[in-house]
C-alpha cells in the first residue's frame, strides 16, 4: 500500500480561470422573478493531486479542465392563485467537469465537486395572525475525490429537511422553533483503498460508514429588549 502523505512541490503554479456566464432575469409581476445563469469556466494549471516522480504523491499542476453549469434562483409567490401569504424560495446548481487523471490519463470529473445541489422552502404568513411555518428540502450530491491509491466519497445527507413554526408577537418579540434533519439524513463516508497504484493493483480494503446526524431543535428569540 502506498503512502497517502503528501510531499512538497516547489514548481507549483497558481491556476487561472477563464470565465464566461451568461445570466437571465424575469420579473414575474405578482408571481416573483427568476433568474437563470448559464456558465462555463476553463482552468489552466489546475491543481490536483498527482504521482511524482520516484513515488509519493504532492499537489501538482495539470494542463487545462472544464467546468460547465447551469444555475436558477426563484422567489414564487402564490397569492394570484388564492393561497395568500404563501412564497416559495427555489435554486439550483448542476455542473459538469472534466479533466484527465494524473494517474490513468482518462477524462473524470473534478474530485470532490458538489455537481447537483437544490434548495426548496416554503414559507407561510398566515393572513390576518401572527403566526407563519414553512417547510424546506436540500439537497447535495457529492462526486469522489481521488488519490493515488485510493478513491473515497465524503459527504452529509444527501437531503436535509427542515420545519419550523413562528410566532411574530412573542410578547413584542419573534419566537421561532425550528426542527431540522426531519428525514434522517446521514453523514456517509465510502472509501477503496488498494495496495498499489489504483489504475494497476488490487484492492485492499472497503471501507464504508453511515452515522446518524439525528433531528436538530433550534429555538430562537429575536428583536429589540
Amino acid at each position: 500500500m502506498l503512502e497517502s502523505a503528501n510531499a512538497g512541490n516547489a514548481e507549483l503554479k497558481p491556476t487561472l480561470r477563464w470565465e464566461s456566464n451568461l445570466q437571465i432575469q424575469q420579473n414575474m409581476g405578482d408571481w416573483g422573478s427568476t433568474t437563470l445563469e448559464l456558465y462555463a469556466n476553463q482552468y489552466d494549471d489546475y491543481i490536483d493531486i498527482i504521482p511524482l516522480p520516484g513515488g509519493g504523491e504532492s499537489q501538482g499542476n495539470i494542463d487545462s479542465a472544464k467546468l460547465y453549469g447551469i444555475k436558477s434562483d426563484s422567489t414564487i409567490n402564490l397569492d394570484p392563485i388564492g393561497w395568500e401569504g404563501v412564497r416559495i424560495d427555489l435554486d439550483f446548481t448542476f455542473e459538469e467537469s472534466r479533466i484527465n487523471d494524473p494517474l490513468t490519463g482518462v477524462e473524470r470529473a473534478f474530485s470532490n465537486q458538489f455537481d447537483r445541489r437544490a434548495n426548496f422552502n416554503l414559507r407561510h404568513d398566515i393572513p390576518d395572525t401572527d403566526w407563519a411555518w414553512g417547510i424546506g428540502v436540500q439537497y447535495n450530491h457529492v462526486l469522489p475525490s481521488f488519490r493515488l491509491s485510493q478513491v473515497q466519497r465524503n459527504y452529509e445527507g444527501p437531503t436535509y429537511t427542515v420545519g419550523f413554526i413562528e410566532h411574530k408577537d412573542f410578547f413584542g418579540l419573534t419566537a421561532n422553533l425550528q426542527v431540522f434533519n426531519m428525514t434522517d439524513g446521514r453523514a456517509i463516508f465510502y472509501r477503496t483503498v488498494y495496495t498499489g497504484l489504483r489504475d494497476s493493483s488490487p484492492v485492499l480494503f472497503n471501507e464504508s460508514r453511515s452515522l446518524s446526524v439525528q433531528p436538530i431543535f433550534r429555538f430562537q428569540i429575536t428583536g429589540n429588549f
